[in-house]
């Protein structure tokens, strides 16, 4: 599989990788608490943060890369809720998921 444009190289060594490679863009419907259209819009932002390559070329000084790698480490160890690895949902009242939704809503 071949690196996006605008990906940092170390991105690929993540477990973010597949996430943020494989996740559909987002359409006219957002359901926040899906995990990938949250992680979709997630990448949308960082995209459109990175005017004339204002964060370099690859988009690796961007800040927002902080909130998409803690958001994948809240999905990882089970803080959006204790069913979201197998169902893909943030539950509505996992607090950590409302840490991170008023930023990407």
């Amino acid at each position: 599989m071949s690196r996006p444009v605008g990906h940092p190289v170390e991105l690929a060594e993540l477990d973010l990788y597949d996430v943020w490679t494989t996740t559909p863009a987002l359409t006219d419907r957002f359901d926040p608490f899906s995990f990938p259209q949250r992680m979709a819009a997630y990448r949308a932002l960082v995209h459109a943060s990175n005017p004339n390559n204002l964060f370099g070329p690859d988009n690796r000084g961007n800040p927002l890369w902080g909130l998409v790698l803690q958001t994948q480490w809240q999905f990882r160890s089970g803080r959006l809720g204790t069913h979201s690895r197998q169902d893909g949902r943030i539950d509505p009242d996992a607090a950590w998921g409302y840490g991170n939704y008023s930023v990407n809503v």
